[in-house]
């Protein structure tokens, strides 16, 4: 899987053809547990799959135009830390999955 922070301008046709990266109005976005340390994102939507995770990660903050800055990584991947609104998330992958974001 490609990260925001390693696509390249040559490979946004390919960014087109996977799942979870896309090209929206000229910038990349990628779901949240694509994202390399360290970058700061903005929240572009999260998913309505599960109506109950939309619901809690909405109670935390995480809201479409919000910020996050990927904090690091469980040793194993997961969870994943993030830090928005001045405090310290930690997430599990399957929940950054549903989180779309667009670099910043």
């Amino acid at each position: 899987m490609k990260t925001i922070s390693n696509l390249a301008l040559e490979d946004r046709e390919q960014a087109q053809q996977e799942p979870n990266i896309s090209l929206v109005e000229n910038s990349v976005q990628a779901t949240l547990d694509g994202v390399a340390d360290g970058r700061t994102v903005e929240i572009s939507s999260v998913s309505e799959q599960n109506p109950s995770l939309c619901r809690k990660l909405s109670a935390m903050g995480i809201v479409s135009g919000g910020e996050l800055k990927v904090l690091g990584r469980a040793p194993l991947g997961c969870p994943i830390s993030v830090s928005t609104l001045g405090y310290q998330l930690s997430l599990r992958l399957s929940e950054a999955s549903q989180i779309l974001v667009a670099e910043r």
